[in-house]
């Protein structure tokens, strides 16, 4: 201890205040914590020359590398209320999510309330068992093929057949409050998955949907001891 000590007061007496302390550099402060944030990031292919990206200050931009030419697809207004988006394979619509659990416990079971927005006809279309504002749903997964889609809602996977279809139908098994579909337990979802609660899969032409199923009442419990 003595000698850390005295290792300490050297520093601090021998070290030059002109070293210590660069005048020229400006501290970070809460009004340019913004500027720290990359402008463009989502970068994904689309097709084989499409990249589509979101730009902070624009919004959803798509880019045709043989042109060099972009084109908005999104505005970055509609980006400021809503906490994610997921574009169709055409590009036609965007799946708009805007998060309805906040609290730290409910972590690994967020949920969203969704709506599709048409871009050509700025039309929006809600997504749930009823199509209203107060339904909440956990995923949202477009077909890669086409505009249909499927998502989870109460323990259950429902597909439409387009993104302005008024109806949805259930393809998860039986109503049971025993069994749950297309979603990992929290073991699997945050030490084997990587954080992914996701148990559905599309197939690559889009004409079959895997998922899992599993009854609750047979997981075994594992007790530990201190």
């Amino acid at each position: 201890m003595i000698i850390c000590s005295i290792i300490a007061i050297a520093v601090f007496i021998f070290t030059p205040m002109s070293t210590a302390i660069d005048f020229s550099r400006m501290p970070i402060n809460l009004t340019n914590l913004q500027e720290l944030r990359p402008t463009i990031d989502n970068v994904r292919w689309n097709d084989n020359s499409t990249i589509v990206y979101r730009n902070i200050n624009k919004g959803v931009l798509k880019l045709n590398i043989n042109t060099m030419n972009t084109e908005l697809l999104l505005d970055k207004s509609i980006l400021l209320t809503n906490t994610r988006y997921l574009s169709s394979p055409d590009l036609r619509y965007f799946a708009l999510l805007k998060q309805t659990t906040y609290q730290i416990s409910e972590k690994f079971n967020t949920t969203y309330s969704i709506s599709i927005l048409n871009r050509e006809t700025q039309v929006i279309y809600k997504v749930g068992i009823t199509k209203t504002d107060d339904e909440a749903q956990r995923i949202f997964q477009w077909s890669p093929s086409g505009n249909d889609y499927i998502f989870w809602q109460d323990g259950h996977i429902y597909y439409s057949d387009s993104a302005e279809s008024v109806s949805s139908v259930r393809i998860s098994g039986e109503e049971s409050s025993n069994w749950e579909h297309g979603i990992f337990e929290w073991l699997y979802e945050e030490e084997i998955y990587g954080r992914d609660s996701n148990a559905i899969w599309w197939s690559l032409t889009g004409d079959k949907l895997a998922f899992l199923s599993r009854e609750k009442t047979e997981q075994k419990s594992v007790p530990l001891v201190r």
